[in-house]
């Protein structure tokens, strides 16, 4: 009994000396409030945007995180304490604002493809994002917040951090939930989740995670590790088109069954072209589907950058041309630009002319494809269907619209007009794409395109618009996949085309587009991975498709518009 009484003669002691320690820094303490705050607000955010399904787990994990970065700075002196509190708040409140944002609008979590997004988008991008989603009322929301972030600093820088041999023992004792939650993820060998639910920490840990990816793509750049025997089969003339679409949703095109005719110029040309039913995005924006594409790195493998398809075409005698109506930011700190620098032309319409349509690519085109070089590759990325979609064509080319519109559309839909205005992108590449099969059907020598999206779109719920490697959503990466060729590449490649075409309903992931594009065009190497070919017999699907950065497994299904019909007339 009298044990009991000492111990809590101690801990009343203890109480007692910590109690007078934080009412001596309570305005201190107010500030460990505001974070307090500020993260559940967050975690509230990810609840209402159902990014989470539960709200204290994600509040109470993160929580030790903060409480542990408040107990570090009250072992700092006077002003140490008060530059290390202003850059935990200001670095806290500018990543949840966003992470707000992202979650309640578009049900995402701020991740480390944000930066890669951010790197190569131009003030006409954000202008045009700003217009699409952000409202008076947003401004006058950040207006407020911004305000309370300049106060709580004010209040910081006046109040002064009055230390005691209590106020470190406290400050010891909150870095023990998060000392026990390190050393439990350590003895599991799960050291994401250290630092995954304090935002900050994750923040800084996938940003350097994005500088150490663009730093493997500068090394790739500068020099490219090339296979061995690097060869082309017989044929001297050979023109291959490369179209990469831009957010193109596969069930949105008629020729993969949507009621309304989006594709009519490619359905006209339907015996002279390979439709690849069951493609999909091995990521879900532009820069991280690109990369995947353009280089070795895969999905299953992201540390491989030894080169690009660009290198393997330039060391094979091929001409590469690049004709994008993508904006670009800067010369080399792009990602894409990285990845393509090594063509011998890029052209960028979008730095001639801001909002320019994919039909001015067309003159562009054709001049490149009259070049004299025997064997050409011509790369034309698109803008496709790229959010706004009513800025991706002309007036004068929007014939779907309220008076046409499909009845019983298989989803909950956000704004109708939305769909109508993405069906209209999509018609007006067609249009684009049935120019450029005209074009390569009157070439005397081979010549074939293949076009394929970046990733696909989900025009039916704006609210999945923004998109990033945590999406599960399929019709994020569910991509159309089309090889055209004229009448000599078909008859010269009989043997590619006929195996191609038994393997039309395979399941087949972008991160290999190089190695069916080598195949197309008569190029091989030591050790080709013909098992990676989708134009090979030898092809070997993966046995499981993950989506983007999720878990979710990706499965093949039909057109959910396959049972619906339309009021319009232009089936």
């Amino acid at each position: 009994m009298d044990t009991i009484k000492k111990i809590g003669t101690v801990c009343a002691v203890f109480a007692k000396n910590f109690y007078t320690a934080i009412a001596a820094n309570k305005k201190l303490f107010v500030i460990l409030l505001y974070l307090v705050l500020i993260h559940f607000a967050e975690c509230l955010a990810w609840f209402i945007g159902k990014v989470n399904g539960t709200l204290f787990n994600p509040f109470l994990q993160g929580l030790w995180s903060w409480v542990a970065l408040f107990g570090l700075a009250l072992l700092c002196g006077n002003i140490a304490f008060k530059l290390f509190l202003t850059f935990i708040i200001v670095i806290q409140a500018l990543e949840a604002a966003c992470s707000s944002f992202l979650s309640i609008v578009f049900s995402l979590r701020l991740r480390a493809d944000a930066f890669a997004v951010l790197a190569v988008s131009s003030p006409e991008e954000v202008k045009e994002f700003y217009q699409m989603f952000i409202g008076p009322l947003n401004c006058v929301i950040a207006a407020c917040f911004i305000g309370i972030i300049i106060c709580i600093l004010i209040f910081l820088w006046k109040s002064t951090l009055k230390k005691s041999l209590y106020m470190y023992i406290l400050a010891i004792l909150m870095f023990l939930p998060q000392g026990i939650n390190t050393l439990r993820y350590c003895l599991q060998e799960r050291y994401d989740k250290i630092y995954e639910r304090n935002s900050i920490c994750d923040l800084i840990a996938q940003f350097i995670d994005y500088k150490n990816n663009s730093k493997h793509l500068t090394k790739m750049a500068e020099n490219p590790v090339l296979p061995q025997n690097i060869s082309t089969k017989k044929q001297e003339n050979i023109t291959c088109v490369l179209v990469i679409g831009e957010s193109a949703a596969r069930f949105h095109h008629s020729i993969y069954g949507y009621p309304r005719n989006t594709s009519p110029e490619l359905s006209k040309r339907r015996n002279e072209m390979l439709i690849f039913n069951n493609a999909v995005s091995a990521y879900s924006n532009t820069v991280q589907s690109c990369s995947y594409m353009f280089t070795t790195q895969e999905v299953n493998n992201k540390s491989d950058f030894r080169y690009s398809f660009i290198d393997i075409f330039k060391a094979a005698g091929y001409k590469i041309v690049l004709l994008s109506n993508q904006y670009r930011w800067g010369e080399f700190d792009s990602p894409i630009s990285l990845m393509t620098a090594h063509a011998h032309e890029r052209h960028f319409l979008q730095e001639i002319k801001a909002g320019s349509y994919d039909d001015a690519l067309y003159p562009l085109f054709c001049r490149a494809i009259e070049s004299s070089e025997q064997r050409k590759l011509i790369i034309l990325h698109l803008i496709g269907s790229h959010a706004s979609y009513s800025k991706r064509y002309p007036a004068s080319e929007g014939i779907f619209n309220k008076d046409n519109r499909i009845n019983n559309i298989p989803y909950q839909v956000d704004k109708k007009r939305a769909i109508d205005e993405y069906d209209n992108s999509i018609l007006f590449t067609d249009k684009l794409l049935g120019k450029l099969c005209t074009t390569i059907s009157q070439r005397n020598e081979p010549a074939f395109m293949l076009y394929i999206a970046d990733h696909g779109d989900f025009p039916e719920q704006v609210k999945s618009t923004a998109r990033s490697g945590a999406s599960k959503t399929q019709e994020h990466y569910e991509i159309p996949f089309v090889l055209y060729g004229n009448k000599q590449y078909r008859d010269k490649f009989a043997e590619l085309w006929t195996a191609a075409g038994k393997n039309t309903d395979r399941v087949f992931r972008s991160d290999w587009l190089m190695y069916p594009l080598y195949s197309a065009a008569g190029i091989t190497y030591e050790d080709f991975p013909e098992n990676k070919n989708l134009f090979s017999s030898s092809y070997e699907p993966p046995e499981k498709i993950f989506l983007g950065d999720s878990s979710c497994l990706y499965t093949y299904r039909k057109n959910p518009y396959l049972d619906t019909n339309t009021v319009s007339e232009n089936k």
